[in-house]
């Protein structure tokens, strides 16, 4: 038996357009104001796009940007993509097994990582139509952190950033998307 997918390119010429029609709530304000007005969106759709297998899932990053994708030797299973193209200019996205249904909250992550530092909440996040919780964090080689958190067919997926990366991680997440199998 084999399985494949393809991919449809559509070169969209007006980034904003891609978000047209999405309204948030930013929090801490009862205004609604659209997503394509104040996200400005770089030149991501014309970088380069990742694919990864198992699970398969794609996203677009910054042309110049490397990616390495490496097995967790410290956990012994589960996956490191690092996307960089410096060391501010980077993320890594950790993938492992995980039986638990989502949304990731505050309270599951400290359960695992009791000492874990976790301030500018956010659970309005989307990546890949997935709901998924942002925080700012810590960490002690980096500085500090912005991650993503969520989980998607039977993985963990903890994408991690420095903070000074954040908005770019964003802009990159806009263009994540799953492949059903």
């Amino acid at each position: 038996m084999s399985v494949g997918f393809f991919v449809i390119y559509t070169r969209v010429t007006d980034k904003k357009e891609l978000l047209k029609g999405f309204d948030i709530v930013p929090i801490g304000s009862t205004q609604n104001k659209k997503i394509s007005d104040i996200i400005a969106m770089p030149d991501i759709l014309d970088g380069e796009l990742y694919i990864h297998k198992n699970p398969v899932f794609s996203f677009k990053y910054p042309e110049g940007f490397k990616v390495v994708s490496t097995q967790n030797s410290a956990a012994k299973r589960g996956e490191i993509i690092v996307v960089e193209e410096s060391e501010k200019k980077s993320f890594q996205v950790l993938i492992t097994p995980f039986d638990e249904p989502n949304p990731i909250t505050k309270a599951r992550i400290l359960r695992d990582v009791p000492d874990m530092l976790i301030t500018e909440e956010s659970n309005i996040i989307m990546v890949g139509g997935i709901k998924a919780f942002g925080f700012k964090s810590e960490d002690e080689a980096v500085g500090e952190t912005y991650e993503i958190w969520f989980v998607a067919g039977g993985n963990l997926f903890q994408i991690s950033a420095p903070f000074s990366f954040k908005e770019s991680l964003m802009n990159i997440l806009v263009t994540w998307t799953f492949q059903t199998q």
